[in-house]
């Protein structure tokens, strides 16, 4: 374990990009920041929030809701977490990234320029359309309903739910310091499992071994398989993600 941890650094040492994507009111800005108090209690590195009203103004003041210009509003996002992580801060983001092609050409952006490689995680808050509504003081859903407010996600807008999830929560059924803290053991867990992909090479080929599937995909980008890793190297007991 040692040998892992001067091979691949604690994330305290290590930029990183945690990517909420979820519907309006489904708790994915409340997560966000949750998640960005506790990254700094744990201290040693900067940690930016990328969420709601702080990125409305400042990033995109002239673009509206047409897809073309959603899909520009996220690699505008993508663009300052990737300049942060590389910096080597903590980044959180919660945009709603309804379109699934925008979601992968932003975290994409984030994988190759942010200097983080793989540490961009993609957490799915999956609060349903019904609840979400159901919930909403401010009323914008039924604004969106009565035709006040046009291209709504979730009322004339499809949310295209994410395939390949790192992590998926829902406020339903999770309280938000048990979702904050299955997003941390699951930073802890995919270090680990990203190190012993890397670095130990007869590891990776016995995962490999365990699931063909794997063969088509990098392991250093594409995340959804580190949920596979992390599963199947419980039998080494190694993390454990709840």
């Amino acid at each position: 374990m040692e040998r892992l941890r001067e091979s691949y650094p604690p994330r305290n040492k290590q930029g990183f990009v945690l990517f909420l994507t979820g519907l309006y009111n489904s708790g994915k800005d409340i997560i966000a920041k949750a998640l960005q108090v506790a990254l700094n209690e744990q201290g040693g590195r900067s940690v930016s929030l990328l969420a709601g009203e702080s990125i409305k103004g400042g990033l995109h003041p002239n673009l509206g809701l047409a897809p073309e210009e959603r899909c520009e509003k996220l690699q505008q996002i993508a663009f300052v977490a990737s300049e942060l992580a590389r910096a080597g801060a903590a980044v959180v983001v919660s945009p709603t990234a309804p379109e699934e092609r925008s979601r992968a050409l932003a975290i994409g952006t984030i994988a190759s320029n942010s200097g983080a490689g793989g540490n961009v995680f993609l957490i799915h808050v999956a609060t349903p359309l019904d609840h979400c509504e159901k919930t909403d003081r401010r009323g914008t859903y039924a604004q969106a309903r009565s035709g006040a407010i046009s291209g709504f996600v979730g009322v004339d807008v499809e949310y295209e739910t994410p395939k390949k999830a790192d992590l998926v929560v829902d406020i339903r059924e999770q309280s938000i310091p048990a979702i904050v803290h299955s997003a941390y053991n699951f930073l802890q867990c995919s270090t680990t499992c990203l190190s012993l992909i890397r670095y130990h090479p007869s590891v990776r080929d016995q995962l490999l071994d365990l699931d063909p599937m794997m063969h088509a995909h990098d392991p250093w980008h594409d995340n959804h398989i580190v949920i596979s890793y992390i599963v199947i190297s419980s039998r080494y007991g190694i993390c454990k993600t709840t």
